[in-house]
């Protein structure tokens, strides 16, 4: 996957854009509409996928200023919201690893950036017919298979490559605490270094620009297709980093210790000098 870094300077706010529309509760609940998908093939063919809590966000171009873009569906408080996202609002990113049981002794890894900005978010949604609003400073995206609705992940489904994928923005508590730590994972934290303040904010733009893109048409594939590689994808598409797709493998997976993506996903962010011996941040909890 190479996602496209065309006119990013454009997006990011060297354009005039005219201002975003009137804002009102009835055009974002429109914004916030879904229809239902279902798998076109495969085993869960003719399944619906399950759009409760894991929705791809979308960019809403007519909505777009000067000094922000606007997409739809990030995920906040257990609802959707209309997220109005500044252009140049990334203050950190975080690599967070969500550490959780395999199969046998192993302990596998989840991938997922976080966003800490230096500009909140604004967000918006329609609730009886009135125009709420919040914000966050604090959010993730995060790449997950898009399970059938009733089912539970399977490791046997996710390496046959049944699953769809999808890939989400959420406020951190959501994902992390409320998602993670509650079910028993431990989420370590590593503070990315070398970037500039325009390569962070291109960061976030192309994680969204992914999900926008890849709306349930991607095949989620445990090794070669999955929230390691694609933020691999991301990350060195938008750092214009020249190294070898990351895809998990016999060598780098089972025979590298008791947690095996961990170590490859740790070696891959030293190896391109995102992270050192001073990165490591406490878990979030």
């Amino acid at each position: 996957m190479k996602v496209r870094n065309f006119l990013l300077l454009l997006i990011l706010g060297f354009a005039q854009i005219g201002q975003a529309a009137d804002l009102t509760a009835e055009r974002i609940k429109t914004y916030l509409h879904i229809d239902p998908v279902y798998y076109q093939d495969g085993n869960f063919k003719g399944q619906a996928i399950d759009q409760s809590v894991k929705r791809p966000v979308r960019f809403i171009p007519e909505l777009e200023t000067e000094g922000a873009y606007f997409v739809s569906h990030f995920y906040n408080q257990g609802q959707f919201w209309v997220a109005e996202i500044p252009k140049s609002g990334v203050k950190n990113v975080i690599f967070q690893l969500a550490l959780f049981k395999g199969p046998l002794i192993f302990k596998l890894a989840h991938s997922q950036f976080r966003f800490l900005m230096n500009q909140p978010v604004k967000l918006y949604r329609e609730k009886d017919g009135v125009l709420k609003t919040t914000q966050t400073g604090d959010l993730i995206f995060t790449v997950q298979a898009a399970l059938p609705a009733g089912k539970e992940y399977s490791a046997v489904e996710a390496f046959r490559g049944t699953y769809k994928m999808t890939s989400r923005l959420t406020n951190t508590f959501d994902r992390a605490r409320l998602e993670e730590v509650n079910t028993g994972d431990v989420v370590t934290q590593y503070m990315m270094k070398n970037m500039s303040a325009d390569q962070k904010n291109i960061l976030l733009l192309n994680s969204v620009r992914y999900s926008h893109e890849n709306l349930y048409e991607k095949d989620y594939i445990a090794t070669s297709e999955n929230c390691i590689s694609v933020t691999f994808d991301i990350l060195d598409d938008s750092l214009v980093l020249n190294y070898k797709r990351v895809v998990l493998t016999l060598k780098n997976t089972l025979m590298n210790g008791r947690s095996p993506n961990e170590k490859m996903v740790l070696k891959e962010l030293h190896k391109r000098k995102l992270i050192d011996g001073k990165s490591r941040l406490e878990n979030y909890r």
